[in-house]
């Protein structure tokens, strides 16, 4: 288990590329097997940053799991599309090496978040 300074807080425009570099980790470790090798090696951080720099931009709350201060995982949630009134999360990742401790954290962070916005979360 790895020791340091944690905290969760609030996204800004300056962490697009460490949340781009997070999702890449990750999609390439959920997807091993499934897809090529070739493929998934070949992905590139930026491949992720426009989609991430829309986030930050739109209506969305993306909140970032900081570990002795470097961007390490990420929540992004907001109003459920269909319907305004229920929360939605709409994507999480954390890097491959993270803990269950930092997710769980990560997590139970958005959720009592949602929970103080909304009626009902839905999962």
């Amino acid at each position: 288990m790895r020791m340091g300074k944690q905290m969760i807080r609030p996204a800004c425009k300056d962490d697009a590329k460490a949340l781009a570099k997070i999702k890449t980790r990750y999609v390439q470790a959920l997807y091993r097997g499934y897809l090529s090798a070739d493929y998934l090696k070949g992905l590139h951080d930026t491949y992720f940053l426009e989609q991430i720099n829309g986030w930050l931009a739109g209506d969305m709350q993306v909140d970032v799991l900081e570990q002795d201060d470097e961007v390490a995982g990420f929540v992004a949630y907001g109003a459920d599309p269909e319907d305004a009134s229920y929360g939605f999360i709409y994507e999480a990742g954390i890097m491959p090496s993270g803990s269950w401790q930092e997710r769980d954290m990560l997590l139970h962070s958005c959720l009592n978040k949602l929970a103080s916005k909304y009626d009902v979360v839905r999962v």
